[in-house]
């Protein structure tokens, strides 16, 4: 009789889990929209204009991901701004400027990224520079002033790896 019991129990227990899963496969389907069971009503999404609009779901493989690549990102940015450092010449203001020319010249070896670093970094407030765009040949004559040490940014990325450290070990569980 001891036997049938835990039998019993084992399938109830499988049952369960069986059960569980499966609850769990349909409501991650409702929020799928390539799977046949979206519905617009089973999305938890924050609403236009909220700060987590368009932003990955907190603690998720995305989120973690993007972290990392922002990390990478800055890491370019810094070495761009050493770069300029480097080959700059001091300005009477206390910035360091260079022609882009010259940093195309010298930075164009290691990258082909380097007018989206730049952007990055004046975004960032690293840099400045007139225009939208920066275009090879066209604006040779251009100045690029450093307006921060790159060793604000340093901080930063020390900051960010902190951070990601904490959230590593969501990253590896998937």
């Amino acid at each position: 009789m001891e036997t049938v019991r835990k039998a019993l129990y084992n399938f109830n227990s499988v049952k369960h889990s069986w059960e569980n899963w499966a609850e769990s496969h349909q409501n991650r389907q409702k929020v799928n929209p390539f799977s046949g069971s979206w519905t617009p009503e089973a999305h938890d999404l924050p609403p236009v204009g909220h700060r987590l609009y368009g932003r990955p779901k907190p603690g998720s493989k995305t989120e973690y991901r993007g972290k990392k690549a922002d990390i990478h990102i800055n890491e370019e940015v810094l070495e761009l701004c050493q770069m300029i450092e480097h080959i700059g010449v001091p300005l009477s203001d206390g910035t360091i400027g260079v022609k882009f020319g010259r940093l195309f010249e010298y930075y164009g070896r290691i990258s082909h990224n380097l007018v989206g670093l730049m952007i990055r970094a004046r975004r960032k407030g690293l840099v400045q520079f007139e225009g939208e765009m920066l275009y090879q040949r066209q604006d040779e004559d251009a100045p690029i002033i450093l307006l921060r040490p790159p060793d604000d940014l340093i901080t930063e990325i020390q900051q960010q790896k902190e951070a990601l450290s904490t959230h590593e070990s969501i990253g590896k569980r998937f």
